[in-house]
């Protein structure tokens, strides 16, 4: 007996900035053959009514499905002959059904206010005015499970998984054009060569179709299909809904934050037969989950171990290297204050010797200085003597010049050229006299000046010999 089960979550993240869940989900159960499908609603903010998009989506793949299998008989000898064909057709009539309702749902609601702002500043950003069909914006996966047979078809992001009753898990098919955050979706012109699909001709377990928030909320793949073997495991449960609920909620929380939409079909009857199969799965499962635990648990241990001993070893090192480098810095500063003992050394050894230096110049400059006053007083005695020889040497042609002239006049007329010629012999050496006179005066002068200059750039280098000391 067929049976079905759905659960719609609102993402952590949408409840956390007040945006509406946008994902749906639905089943239909009959006798021979049971239905479910998901869609998950584009969140860019041109897809303004993905929301209405999704529902429309789930509605029009279980009609579809529903139309096809009305001759249950006929539609099951059609696919087992010529799957892709009937698959085809269905995928059609699918985007048929789908155009068919959001045509009548925007003919019946003209856009708001707030949502033609919103479409204006898109159409801004893109230089292009957006086609109307993408404000309903969304993905679709649709699982069908039939008596002695399966199939299905997806367009867009999301999970296809079938159990099987041997307890192993297979996604049969993916959308090939969904990279990171780009994804297929049903408003596209080229949806129709999007499409993916599949048939076998056996009957499985369960089947399980998802949005891309529950695949997103788990590390790894293997993960993913572990928690589909638990899930059919209780899906004959009649708290499979409440569990199932909590356990999607604990996944947005925890995990992808993004609405998720789960819908599944599963035979009662095999489930209830395949239970102990299950559930040596899930034991074994748990048993190598805790083993995978312990051996992490001990690899985890052994790793902390190891940093700890890494550690250690690298506070070991630094010690040892901070040692070294104080002892290198140690051995710095003894060589530093040795070279300045040294200098201290140095410079009172070329101190002494400046003073030496200092007191065999001042004892020199003294003797200088001395012998400049002795000179200075030569200099004086020989201005003197000068002066008095002077003095004599006026008396003395004075009193020649008086003599001359009583001789003049004694014997005026009989020797008048003998005179003339004495006369001129006496202005000659009276000249000669006031040159030697006048030479002596500057010889003696310049003399006295070259001491005087002397003596001052002795005692000025006396001067500057004690600024040297200071």
């Amino acid at each position: 007996m067929f049976q079905g089960i759905q659960c719609v979550v609102q993402g952590a993240d949408h409840i956390k900035y007040n945006k509406i869940c946008q994902d749906a989900a639905g089943e239909l159960v009959k006798e021979h053959y049971a239905a479910a499908a998901v869609s998950d609603g584009h969140g860019g903010s041109k897809y303004i009514r993905s929301e209405i998009g999704s529902r429309f989506a789930v509605q029009a793949a279980l009609d579809t499905v529903s139309a096809f299998m009305e001759d249950y008989e006929g539609f099951t000898a059609a696919i087992r002959k010529n799957p892709d064909y009937i698959l085809n057709r269905m995928e059609c009539y699918f985007i048929a059904k789908w155009n068919e309702k959001i045509e009548i749902h925007h003919d019946d609601h003209e856009l708001t206010p707030e949502e033609k702002k919103i479409i204006e500043k898109e159409n801004e950003k893109s230089g292009r005015e957006a086609d109307w069909h993408s404000y309903y914006g969304c993905t679709v996966l649709i699982a069908v499970m039939a008596e002695g047979y399966s199939y299905g078809m997806l367009v867009g992001d999301g999970t296809f998984a079938v159990v099987y009753d041997d307890g192993t898990v297979s996604i049969p098919i993916e959308d090939p054009y969904s990279v990171a955050n780009m994804t297929s979706s049903v408003c596209d012109k080229q949806s129709k060569d999007r499409f993916q699909h599949y048939f076998e001709d056996r009957q499985p377990l369960s089947m399980t179709v998802s949005s891309d928030g529950l695949c997103k909320s788990f590390d790894s793949e293997e993960n993913l299909k572990d928690y589909h073997i638990r899930l059919t495991y209780m899906m004959d449960s009649e708290q499979v809904s409440i569990s199932l609920k909590k356990n999607l909620q604990n996944f947005t929380q925890k995990g992808s934050g993004d609405d998720i939409s789960v819908a599944a079909v599963f035979d009662s009857e095999m489930l209830n037969d395949k239970k102990a199969v299950l559930l040596n799965l899930i034991e074994e499962k748990k048993k190598a989950d805790q083993e995978r635990r312990i051996a992490e648990k001990k690899r985890l241990e052994e790793r902390k171990r190891q940093m700890e001993l890494a550690r250690r070893e690298e506070e070991r090192r630094r010690e040892e290297e901070e040692r070294r480098r104080r002892e290198k810095e140690l051995r710095r500063l003894e060589e530093n204050r040795r070279q300045a003992e040294k200098r201290l050394k140095e410079e009172e050894r070329r101190w002494k010797e400046a003073e030496l230096r200092y007191a065999k110049e001042k004892e020199k400059l003294s003797k200088q200085k001395e012998e400049i006053e002795r000179q200075r007083a030569e200099l004086k005695e020989a201005r003197r003597r000068l002066q008095e020889e002077q003095s004599a040497r006026d008396r003395e042609q004075r009193t020649s010049a008086e003599v001359f002239h009583g001789m003049t006049e004694y014997d005026s007329s009989s020797e008048d050229s003998q005179t003339s010629l004495t006369q001129k012999t006496l202005q000659g050496a009276a000249v000669i006299l006031e040159r030697i006179e006048y030479s002596t005066r500057n010889c003696i002068d310049i003399i006295g000046q070259k001491l005087e200059k002397q003596a001052d750039i002795i005692a000025n280098d006396g001067t500057d010999t004690k600024e040297t000391k200071k």
